[in-house]
């Protein structure tokens, strides 16, 4: 029942989605993403109920925020939405304009969160698909984020798999598993917002050894599905399913002592 009322929902905020392009895709951008909002929200609802305050830390276009206001939870949401598709056509703006209509709070900074709500604190912090982004170690946001997160809080983070099928074939023949070179090469601009660092398993699980997190779950899972061809998806789901380190990312679901 519960797994129907999250698509019910998923669907729902499907319809009035005002950025079914996010990032200049040509598919519906919630079509692209169901498989990881359906992954994401159930993980959420197996360790918080849906009376919990959540903050999303790099929202985005608020597309999970959105799902999960609207199955109960107060939601509060931060970014600094500087990425060039949010520079373009007053995005930025849109983005805003959105999180007001459905009441989450949007904030460009921890601090200015803090600012506008001195005695906030959240039952659950997720960062999805974010610290890989990040120049330097994630430890200075978490340890920015922890005095926000309620005793005995959750964070779920999600991270591209640095040891998934592809790469491995790709070493093998002698690629890089690091982002695309030309990507990275031709970027112009300050600061390359790409992927700078992605992550294993052992990875997640030193990172939560040294900032004292207990695991709640830690494992692989399809964050990317849409790029499988339809005729090789659904043994892809058994192999990693059976090789779930094979996946072409990680959820980690950890509990603040």
């Amino acid at each position: 029942m519960q797994n129907i009322e999250i698509l019910k929902t998923i669907i729902e905020i499907k319809k009035n989605f005002p950025f079914k392009n996010y990032n200049d895709t040509t598919r519906d951008y919630i079509d692209i993403k169901q498989n990881s909002h359906f992954n994401i929200v159930s993980n959420i609802l197996k360790v918080k109920n849906n009376d919990s305050t959540i903050l999303d830390f790099g929202c985005g276009p608020l597309d999970k925020t959105a799902i999960l206001k609207k199955l109960g939870y107060k939601c509060y949401a931060i970014d600094d939405h500087n990425d060039d598709w949010h520079l373009k056509d007053n995005n930025k703006a849109k983005i805003y304009e959105y999180a007001k209509s459905l009441d989450i709070h949007l904030y460009n900074s921890v601090q200015n969160l803090i600012q506008n709500n001195q005695n906030v604190k959240f039952d659950l912090i997720m960062l999805n698909d974010i610290i890989e982004h990040f120049h330097n170690s994630p430890r200075f946001l978490l340890n920015e984020l922890d005095p926000l997160l309620q005793k005995d809080g959750f964070y779920l983070i999600t991270v591209p798999n640095s040891l998934n099928l592809k790469k491995r074939i790709k070493v093998l023949f002698g690629k890089t598993n690091y982002v695309e070179f030309r990507s990275f090469f031709l970027h112009e601009g300050n600061t390359f917002r790409g992927h700078v660092r992605e992550y294993s398993k052992d990875c997640l699980s030193e990172l939560c050894e040294i900032m004292n997190y207990e695991i709640i779950k830690l494992r692989g899972c399809n964050q990317m599905l849409h790029r499988i061809p339809n005729l090789f998806l659904p043994m892809w789901k058994i192999f990693t399913n059976i090789f779930p380190n094979m996946s072409d990312s990680y959820i980690l679901v950890a509990k603040k002592k």
